[in-house]
């Protein structure tokens, strides 16, 4: 699963989506540690451990007029990417309430949980995905910077990741978060072909061998245990458990 078709399935919402001009809240290399404040309703978005750098960014609206905010940011290990967090937050109320997502209906996930997925209203699903993590034509400014970013400071990027991820929806909110891990540090070999049909971690080749599939277990573990931060944080209830 191509890593810019699942960014397109877990943004329906956006249509006519479009760039704007309008000034960033954070800039580029700015550091972050436990949780980073996104969105108009001031949702705080945990990070894990250690330090994460910014690197990508961009303000969009849809058409109608419904501003987003994504940023971007990264760890790095051994000049590699080590982990990343991808975070779309809406910026205003939607009138109407936001699509529903076919996201939380794929079944070619490694893992996923769907507590509700209603069109205009409640959506709560969690998810272990496989992206491919290459460079695209139809990448958006959040990733082409990330991109630049990492080819500046000669960080490499691994064809594959795991990735956890979270949507959280309202009548009157939107937030999407990715948080995406390297396989290749932890000792995985890195992959022949970038195409997820060939990929080891398919979800119909990973239970052959038994180092990934514990691998997976434990990143499925983490997926769920990681929610009730991530609900805390939509609940701005982060810095008092800090």
């Amino acid at each position: 699963m191509k890593k810019i078709v699942l960014l397109v399935v877990m943004s329906l919402f956006l249509s006519a989506c479009v760039t704007t001009k309008q000034a960033a809240k954070y800039t580029q290399g700015q550091e972050f540690e436990n949780y980073i404040t996104v969105g108009g309703s001031e949702v705080q978005v945990p990070l894990p451990e250690g330090r994460w750098t910014l690197v990508g960014q961009e303000l969009t609206k849809n058409s109608a007029g419904t501003r987003f905010q994504s940023q971007i940011l990264i760890q790095s290990q051994e000049n590699a990417l080590s982990k990343f967090v991808a975070i779309t937050a809406s910026l205003d109320h939607s009138k109407w309430g936001y699509m529903y997502s076919d996201f939380c209906n794929d079944n070619e996930m490694l893992y996923r949980e769907k507590n509700a997925n209603y069109d205009g209203s409640d959506q709560d699903c969690i998810a272990l995905v496989h992206w491919t993590v290459v460079p695209g034509d139809s990448d958006d400014k959040s990733w082409i910077d990330t991109y630049d970013f990492l080819d500046t400071n000669n960080i490499s990027v691994p064809v594959n990741a795991l990735v956890s991820s979270y949507r959280k929806v309202s009548k009157t909110h939107y937030l999407s978060i990715s948080y995406g891990v390297n396989p290749e540090l932890d000792g995985f070999e890195a992959p022949v072909s970038a195409e997820w049909e060939m990929s080891k971690w398919h979800k119909s080749r990973y239970r052959r061998d038994p180092e990934k599939l514990k691998y997976v277990r434990e990143l499925v573990d983490w997926t769920k245990n990681w929610d009730a931060k991530v609900n805390a944080g939509i609940k701005r209830q982060l810095a008092a458990n800090n």
